[in-house]
């Protein structure tokens, strides 16, 4: 019912309803619902923006499995929204969502090789934000090549050699298209 007041199918578009009935199956512990509640609070859509609902739901969906959630998590503590900025936390949710499977696990690989690329609750280690960006781009995504490369730049040639080799290493373990 809560997408059909989202969109108008079949009923008025309704979001005071889509809230309602979204907030429901939340309780009731739907995932999709929990994670679609957070969205919703963080970003204010059909409800004022309010972070502490938000990560409350956010919490919720990340501990039932939700990747996505996991990836939002990460982002509460990294930017400090309703929060202290706690980025050790933060990394510790990015790289919870590294290892699972599918696309946001790709994004999360993506995030890790930034988080090291910058040194950002982790110490700086451009070896590791290769061997990140590589599996990133092996599992698919798009943007985790040119950065691969623009930190290979920056490591000398043995240090490549052993980033290339820990990048496969970890590919094996983290493929997600397996």
């Amino acid at each position: 019912m809560a997408r059909r007041y989202h969109v108008g199918s079949g009923v008025p578009q309704d979001d005071s309803q889509s809230v309602a009935w979204l907030n429901k199956a939340a309780d009731l512990g739907h995932t999709e619902a929990q994670y679609a509640m957070a969205v919703r609070y963080f970003n204010g859509t059909g409800v004022p923006q309010d972070y502490l609902h938000a990560r409350y739901w956010c919490m919720k969906a990340a501990e039932n499995g939700v990747d996505e959630a996991r990836l939002l998590m990460a982002r509460f503590y990294l930017e400090a929204l309703g929060v202290e900025r706690d980025e050790a936390e933060g990394v510790a949710w990015v790289a919870e969502a590294a290892v699972q499977k599918g696309k946001t696990a790709r994004q999360a690989q993506a995030m890790l090789g930034s988080l090291f690329q910058r040194g950002v609750g982790v110490e700086r280690d451009l070896k590791m934000a290769y061997v990140w960006y590589s599996v990133a781009a092996a599992n698919g995504d798009g943007g985790a090549p040119i950065s691969r490369d623009l930190v290979a730049k920056g490591l000398s040639a043995d240090e490549l050699d052993e980033a290339q080799a820990l990048a496969g290493q970890y590919f094996e373990r983290f493929n997600t298209k397996s």
